[in-house]
């Protein structure tokens, strides 16, 4: 269960919302104020002893030792030659000791009316965090009046914002309204016409014709319920299953056999800790849903009969939760669970230590356990999708509350989910990851609340959607028609523009705004480890890894190499392909005039 893991952006966004108060003006290239709901109690302004390359450099610091609020530095501009098209914020952020939260976050308003916002809640700078760049993007409706944003944090510690720049943006998605104000979370489409999709308040939609129009209403007796969860047999039939996020107390599924107009409740479970994270069907007949634990167990519950009869697996069938372990994020898009061919289930777990994967080879009836390297760091993670190409390659995402770009949280299986590797360089936290139909399972699609991506090799390499925005729900039925939806679009959803066939030669990915140098990962490391790097143009560029000496180990890179971001893997091994020994060396970037230097932990 993850709703407790947007409580911080819900909370934060609502505040950005409601509680803009300026106070101070500072003449920068942007007019700069101070905001937030507690700004007495942090220093903010421009500072450029901050600055590592580029104007537009500012921060906020804490003064007191304990804040029930947040604090903005903000500007404002017209959206002028923006509306109708999409807008990207970008700058470089730094973070020292942040207790609860700190990003870059904007707003586009119509008057009174918030129509977008994103705060950066879905990726959250925690902790202190070396220099790295991130972005924003956002549709400006042609009925925009202004365009808020800036640098916040909420609680103590120390942020720094440099490089901030706003640009158009090549949009990804086309916003659909549905006809409701609810939020949708769920999302599965039958085909190129028909979509059915979940919302807050016990709502359900529906579209036929490609999303020209939709049927909405609410489910009777459901309207305490967020519907987080869908299977879909056809066009007329799904199920439901919906949640009681105030209580987590009351979970139930729903069934519909003609297209929304009458739903049956086919099951509910009052107990403490009731959530279906996920439901899933192999045939019309035989399905099964999971929740959170509850008295002890996890709930899983199988049907036979297409719901007539849901039967709960007897808790000596399943793996015991761990302490404060629940079945994965099932409010990111309702896919923690996927079945496969004729028996095979699996589902993911979160804030277990270790993160697991549960699998059933029995359709359903017992199950088993299986650790990942998943990381455990912050105050949620786990798994919020799962999938599998056929019955041993597939794939787990999770989430966690804080957010690093250069930490994956994403995992491969080639061996049925016996066992699971990091997938290097996906610095997403994946809400929904899928294959997409018809391509061979080599063309696949992620959601998550840093963007989207893809991939056209089954996964093994990555590429991010350029210019995209948070999404979470998402689903495909070919390379060119998909949806998503997203908890800043409330009654909205996102339509896919483009073809993932030709995508990287239809949408270049944007220049870096300066050189960087990320910290590697994973640090400490054995037996490799990936260094990532960004040079705003043309440079003839060396990478080498040197002892504490200053003795040259081994060069990674030596050659005059384009504007844009790189990677390189070291794999421990010195230029004459000898392994190395455990100790501390440092990797040097040299780019024209730059130089910059990081250390490393080799551990065997």
């Amino acid at each position: 269960m993850s709703c407790k893991s947007y409580k911080i952006s819900a909370l934060l966004s609502l505040a950005l919302l409601l509680c803009v108060m300026l106070e101070y003006v500072f003449a920068q290239p942007f007019t700069w104020s101070k905001g937030g709901s507690r700004p007495q109690d942090y220093d903010m302004g421009g500072d450029p002893t901050v600055s590592h390359g580029s104007a537009n450099g500012g921060f906020i610091k804490s003064k007191v030792a304990t804040i029930n609020g947040f604090g903005t530095y903000l500007t404002s501009i017209a959206p002028g030659q923006y509306r109708n098209q999409a807008i990207k914020l970008s700058a470089y952020v730094k973070t020292v000791n942040v207790a609860s939260f700190a990003g870059l976050w904007m707003r586009v308003d119509a008057g009174n009316q918030t129509l977008s916002f994103d705060n950066m809640g879905t990726r959250p700078l925690v902790g202190t965090m070396d220099w790295e760049q991130y972005e924003i993007i956002l549709d400006v409706p042609e009925n925009s009046t202004a365009i808020f944003f800036g640098l916040t944090i909420d609680g103590t510690g120390e942020a720094y914002v440099d490089g901030l720049q706003i640009e158009p943006a090549a949009r990804t998605w086309n916003v659909i309204s549905t006809g409701t104000t609810q939020t949708i979370l769920a999302l599965k489409a039958v085909d190129e016409n028909t979509v059915w999709a979940g919302a807050t308040g016990g709502t359900y939609l529906r579209t036929t014709d490609g999303g020209a129009t939709w049927k909405t209403g609410g489910v009777p007796g459901a309207t305490a319920l967020h519907f987080n969860a869908i299977a879909v047999i056809d066009q007329d039939t799904a199920y439901y299953t919906g949640q009681n996020w105030n209580t987590l107390q009351d979970a139930r599924i729903y069934k519909t056999t003609d297209g929304g107009a009458t739903w049956t409740q086919q099951y509910r479970n009052t107990g403490v800790g009731a959530f279906f994270n996920s439901i899933a069907f192999w045939n019309a007949n035989n399905g099964v849903a999971t929740s959170d634990p509850v008295g002890g167990s996890f709930l899983i519950v199988t049907t036979t009969d297409g719901g007539a009869t849901w039967n709960q697996v007897p808790a000596a069938n399943l793996p015991a939760p761990k302490p404060n372990e629940y079945a994965g994020f099932g409010d990111a898009g309702g896919t923690t669970l996927f079945v496969e061919g004729k028996n095979k289930a699996w589902f993911g777990t979160g804030n277990g230590a270790p993160i697991r994967v549960i699998k059933s080879t029995d359709q359903g009836k017992t199950w088993t356990s299986v650790s990942t390297p998943l990381p455990t760091t912050g105050n949620f993670f786990g798994i919020s999708t799962v999938t599998f190409a056929d019955s041993l390659t597939g794939f787990a995402g999770g989430y966690k509350s804080s957010y690093s770009k250069t930490e994956t949280m994403l995992v491969k299986t080639t061996d049925g989910g016996q066992s699971w590797n990091l997938v290097p360089a996906f610095n997403l936290h994946p809400s929904t990851i899928q294959y997409i139909p018809n391509t061979n399972n080599k063309m696949m699609v992620a959601s998550s609340g840093q963007g989207a991506a893809y991939s056209n090799d089954g996964g093994d390499t990555w590429q991010i959607l350029p210019s995209t925005q948070p999404t979470y729900a998402l689903s495909f039925v070919s390379p060119t028609v998909g949806w998503a939806s997203s908890l800043y679009l409330n009654g909205k959803v996102l339509k896919f523009i483009g073809n993932f066939r030709t995508a990287v030669t239809e949408q270049p990915t944007a220049l870096p705004s300066g050189f960087h140098l990320a910290q590697n990962y994973p640090n400490p490391f054995n037996p490799s480890t990936l260094i990532q790097y960004e040079i705003p143009q043309a440079a003839q560029v060396q990478l080498a890894i040197y002892n504490l000496l200053g003795e040259r180990v081994r060069t990674l890179v030596d050659a005059n190499e384009p504007a844009g971001i790189k990677q390189v893997t070291w794999d421990g091994r010195d230029d004459l392909g000898e392994r190395v020994s455990s100790s501390v060396y440092l990797y040097r970037l040299a780019a024209g005039e730059v130089k910059m230097t990081k250390r490393l932990l080799l551990m065997k």
